[in-house]
This record gives structure tokens, C-alpha cells and sequence, in this order.
């Protein structure tokens, strides 16, 4: 509960009973009994328990206070714990029968007795209810998180499978090819150059389809090999990892590109590292913060370090560094870079830096 909320609640109510009865402003126990609440109320935090002290406060109120309006302070000490929490029925018994008391012990009159039983009555069940409604609300929020993390996972899988059922039809594609096509142009290759042999005259035709067939199976070849492995291009991978998470975990991400990172050459090891940070960045705002929107900011600072950085609302707790977020650090580590991850007030953040001429380089 917000530690101002009590303090303007206390202060509200005292001054009401004052507004109904101004003599109490000259009692020095009426101003001991309201700096005690206050104080009271402000050192709920170094209480193991805060129902202990409002039923020590309400107690003490019950028995001191001065003036007929009594049971009006003792209600709201009454009702402050149950803003917080739902109090065990142990507690709202001891709560009960301290406010049943000062009811019976400042009422002048039996109608008025009454009366103040009725709202005392009316207002604690109104705080009830509310603070049960409020729990229920927020149970079913952690349900609908969970399930939508679930959803979000299921997804994954999804996109993950059906990612690995086109890359194994490109391989079956890939192997058919090569067996048909490339042994079909191997044999025709060897018929050429055969006729050319048993052609006594020198025919430039032949040459020039033995050259045609050569260099036709010179592109099958490349063309299998790139349906085999499907190539690593740098940001545009990125991005489409980006548009597919977007459209299946409704989740938005901001990407800002700065400084010419978008046209940076990157060798296929830094792009997979940048791959991967954005990933593993993704998953884990998807996994631990049910976070809804993400910013990825890449850029090259001095033509010289790769910057990449992540970062989403998060509530802060003990950061502990899991499997993936290791994997990360030696990637980039690799490459002669540096990875952080670590909590910044309610964001989760996340930052990897590579050297653009470092020795991966040499394979570009």
C-alpha cells in the first residue's frame, strides 16, 4: 500500500472528529494519539507482520482517545490493513471486537450506538469485498500472463518447426537436384568431350557446349550448396526474426538503426552473434517480464565497434545468468567484444559490443 495513502486517511479522519468536536484540539492527549498513529502508520515497513500494528494502535486508541467520535479513528485503523491484504479471520475477530468496544464505549446515546454499528458494519464489508475483488482481479491477471506466455511459447515452437521442415525439404530439394540434374550434366559433359576426341577436325561447337555444360554444372552446384545451407545475411535476418515475432507474440519491437549499421559488411560469425543477442533479448522479454514492447538499437560507433543494445520494462529482481545469456558473452567474447545484462531500475538491459576489424574478419 502507498505510504502516503494511511497518513492523508489518518490525518482526514482526526480531522473530522475535530470539525465534530473542536475542543480536542486543546487536549494534549488528543495531539500524543495522532503524532502515535502517524508515526505508527510510517514505520508499518519494519513491521514483520503490519496487522500487529494496527491492532495495537487500534487498541490503543480504543482505551485513550478522548471524545465521543472514537469509533470513527478505530474504524480506519480497523480498514487500513485490509487495503493491503486480506486479513485471517483470527485478526478480524480481535479487529472486530476492538471496534464492537469503542463503539459501546463512545456512543452517547443507543441510537446512536446503533448507528455508528450500522456504517461501522457497512463501510468494513465495502473494504472487504473490495480488497477480495482486487486479489481475485489480480490472480487472474497472473493467469492470463501465464497462458500468454504459454501461447507465445507454443509459437515458437511453431515457427522453429516449421522453419526446420523448410530446411529439410530444401535438403531433399538440394539432394534431387544433385543426383538428377548434376549427374545428367556430368554425363553429358563426358559424351562431349568424347565426341571431340573421335572428331579428327577441330569443331568449335563442341568445345563451346563442353564449356557450356561445364559451366552449367559449375551453377547447379552453387545453387545446391545454397539450398543446403541457407546463408547468414547480417541485419536482414535480424529483421525478419523481428517481423515474426511480431506477428506471433504480439509483442512491439522497436528497432533503431544508427550510423550506417544497417550497411556494415559483417562476417557470417558477428551477424550470428547480432542474430542471437536479438533472440535470446526477445525470448527472455517474452519468457520473464511479459513484456510488451521491446527497443534493439544497433549501430557502428567511429567505422570501428559494432554496438548493439535491448532493452525492456522489466521488474527488478536477483539477476542470475542463465545458460543462454553465458552462451551470448562467449560469442561475443570470441570476437574479441564484450556483453552485459544487468537491471536498470524497472528495465532489463542488454549490450554487446565487437570490434568490426576484429580477427573473424579474415573470413570475409
Amino acid at each position: 500500500m502507498n505510504g502516503w495513502l494511511p497518513i492523508c486517511l489518518i490525518i482526514c479522519a482526526n480531522a473530522v472528529v475535530v470539525f465534530l468536536d473542536p475542543l480536542l484540539l486543546t487536549s494534549p492527549l488528543f495531539w500524543i494519539l495522532f503524532g502515535l498513529m502517524v508515526g505508527g502508520v510510517c514505520s508499518e515497513p519494519l513491521w514483520s507482520n503490519g496487522v500487529y500494528l494496527y491492532l495495537l494502535l487500534a487498541f490503543v486508541t480504543m482505551i485513550l482517545f478522548p471524545g465521543e467520535q472514537t469509533w470513527l479513528i478505530v474504524l480506519l485503523l480497523v480498514c487500513l490493513p485490509y487495503f493491503s491484504e486480506v486479513v485471517a479471520k483470527r485478526y478480524s475477530f480481535a479487529f472486530g471486537a476492538i471496534l464492537l468496544c469503542s463503539i459501546l464505549f463512545s456512543a452517547g446515546t443507543l441510537s446512536m450506538g446503533m448507528m455508528a454499528l450500522f456504517l461501522s458494519f457497512l463501510i468494513l464489508y465495502c473494504t472487504v469485498y473490495l480488497t477480495k475483488q482486487r486479489q481475485r482481479n489480480n490472480e487472474n491477471q497472473e493467469q492470463m500472463n501465464t497462458l500468454l506466455y504459454e501461447k507465445r511459447l507454443l509459437k515458437r515452437q511453431l515457427v522453429e518447426e516449421e522453419d526446420t521442415v523448410k530446411q529439410a525439404e530444401r535438403t531433399r530439394i538440394a539432394r534431387d537436384v544433385h543426383d538428377s540434374v548434376g549427374h545428367q550434366l556430368t554425363a553429358l559433359g563426358m559424351q562431349l568431350q568424347m565426341a571431340e576426341l573421335q572428331n579428327e577436325t577441330e569443331n568449335p561447337y563442341l568445345s563451346e557446349a563442353k564449356q557450356t555444360a561445364r559451366q552449367a554444372l559449375d551453377e547447379m552446384r552453387k545453387a545446391v550448396r545454397a539450398l543446403e545451407i541457407e546463408e547468414i545475411r547480417g541485419v536482414a535476418m535480424i529483421l525478419r526474426l523481428i517481423r515474426k515475432l511480431e506477428a506471433e507474440s504480439h509483442v512491439h519491437v522497436r528497432l533503431t538503426t544508427e550510423a550506417g549499421a544497417l550497411s556494415q559488411g559483417l562476417t557470417n560469425e558477428q551477424s550470428m552473434a547480432l542474430y542471437r543477442f536479438v533472440q535470446e533479448g526477445l525470448t527472455n522479454a517474452m519468457r520473464h517480464s511479459y513484456a510488451k514492447q521491446v527497443n534493439v538499437t544497433l549501430s557502428v560507433y567511429a567505422d570501428y565497434m559494432y554496438v548493439a543494445i535491448l532493452e525492456n520494462e522489466a521488474e527488478q529482481k536477483k539477476f542470475h545468468e542463465g545458460f543462454g545469456l553465458t552462451q551470448l558473452r562467449n560469442r561475443f567474447e570470441e570476437l574479441d567484444g564484450q556483453f552485459y545484462a544487468h537491471f536498470n531500475e524497472a528495465t532489463f538491459y542488454m549490450k554487446g559490443v565487437f570490434p568490426i576489424d576484429s580477427k573473424t574478419n579474415s573470413a570475409r
